[in-house]
């Protein structure tokens, strides 16, 4: 049972709110009075430093190629975790134009070359300082959303069988399920994204892996976005029904899909190391 007291007046809204105190999501950032904040500023100014002397010593054609390939692999191993097992060689082939004449791996190299897109887009400064705003979550998610073939933007709730369609840009109006966690209700979700937002606005720029986690666990928190599993809640957060795997933020079907938004929150903090779906 968490020991977190609701917040005093909850949100009035057509959506549920149970008053959850933004609490929940603490801490975003390692504290100022932390023992291992400078160990952990240095090493991320170092790995900062190391990222951006390799950057500039590569020619711009391998540099290009190398990005290429690197999002090529951060799709693969997003979507793998989901259970979205796309093989590199059809990423590849989706990349050319070249798709499967199979329903489902269609569904699943049109998934990747979304992933990819969206992640270009990120890369060539698309949010533009807004990474931990509202819009710019919002953003990456109705982009992504948009890509997506059509079997790819429903959800089911595995107990009533019930379809609920993902609507792109669009947050949640419902409870679900991430995992054995349940999320905050649908009618707090502008309070904690507020909070989320005023953590990384108001403070000095966090260093990069001292906030990357932080940012992921608040995320884990929201599960903001439409596309998590529906379910049927009584408004106990400490009973959590399981669902099987699921993601936090962004659209699925047969499993959610991929990791998009947690290199978006880490690259706040110049860094997506972890591959964002």
């Amino acid at each position: 049972m968490s020991t977190h007291k609701p917040d005093k007046e909850p949100a009035k809204s057509a959506v549920p709110d149970r008053g959850e105190s933004t609490g929940l999501m603490e801490p975003m950032l390692v504290s100022e009075s932390s023992g291992r904040r400078t160990q952990l500023a240095d090493l991320s100014v170092e790995l900062a430093a190391k990222s951006a002397a390799f950057r500039h010593s590569l020619p711009r054609g391998v540099l290009i190629s190398l990005a290429r390939l690197v999002r090529s692999m951060n799709c693969y191993y997003s979507n793998l975790i989901e259970g979205h097992d796309t093989h590199p060689i059809d990423i590849e082939r989706a990349l050319k134009h070249d798709y499967s004449a199979d329903p489902k791996k269609r569904d699943l190299q049109e998934e990747a070359i979304a992933h990819i897109a969206v992640q270009e887009w990120i890369d060539e400064g698309g949010l533009n300082g807004r990474a931990t705003m509202q819009d710019g979550i919002i953003e990456v998610h109705r982009r992504f959303c948009e890509l997506l073939p059509t079997d790819l933007l429903w959800v089911e709730n595995p107990d009533t069988k019930e379809r609920v369609e993902v609507v792109a840009g669009k947050l949640r109006d419902r409870d679900v399920a991430v995992g054995r966690h349940v999320p905050v209700s649908p009618g707090a979700l502008p309070r904690f994204l507020t909070r989320f937002e005023e953590s990384t606005q108001s403070s000095p720029r966090p260093a990069p892996t001292t906030a990357c986690f932080g940012f992921t666990r608040s995320w884990m928190e929201m599960a903001a976005l439409r596309g998590s599993c529906p379910m049927p809640c009584s408004g106990k957060r400490s009973t959590p029904r399981a669902f099987g795997p699921s993601r936090a933020a962004l659209p699925a079907t047969r499993r959610p899909t991929s990791n998009i938004l947690l290199p978006v929150t880490c690259s706040a903090a110049t860094i997506w190391t972890v591959a964002a779906r």
